[in-house]
């Protein structure tokens, strides 16, 4: 809060005349934050968000809670309540170039399989009383949906 007042207290001085601007300093390629490296520290904010939002909800809230930037931490812990209360969907997964060998599935044609499909599929194999794969989907949120569009439709069905 210091340097922010004496910056703010400087550029009002810049812009009435009484100090000059100062030189820029020039940063090294040693100070500089390294995104080349790849994993979670190349990610954006809101996609730290997503990441830690994921890993609390699949119960690993060490990762959350011991995350040092307080913003992002608090971010993240307000999307998981308000995901926990269902008024927001769970956000998607970011990849990190950590995480390549988690592929998405993929249909024949070589494109992502969206939600809608793989609930359309997986909802056909479930009314056909095959269970393991639902069972065995990531996505708790799609795999709820998924179980509560089957028993709708057997209540329908009767």
């Amino acid at each position: 809060k210091v340097i922010r007042g004496k910056a703010k207290a400087m550029i009002v001085k810049i812009k009435r005349g009484s100090v000059e601007r100062p030189k820029m300093p020039e940063i090294s390629a040693s100070n500089a934050p390294t995104s080349e490296s790849g994993g979670f520290d190349a990610l954006s904010n809101d996609d730290k968000v997503a990441f830690l939002v994921n890993k609390g909800m699949d119960g690993d809230m060490d990762i959350v809670n011991n995350h040092t930037d307080k913003v992002i931490r608090g971010k993240a812990k307000a999307m998981i309540v308000k995901i926990k209360r269902g008024s927001i969907e769970k956000p998607k997964m970011p990849e990190t170039s950590d995480d390549k060998s988690s592929k998405p599935e993929e249909n024949n044609s070589g494109h992502q399989k969206t939600d809608e499909e793989i609930f359309e599929e997986l909802l056909a194999k479930g009314l056909n009383d095959e269970m393991d794969e639902i069972n065995a989907l990531d996505n708790k949120v799609l795999r709820g949906k998924i179980k509560a569009a089957i028993v709708k439709a057997k209540r329908s069905a009767k």
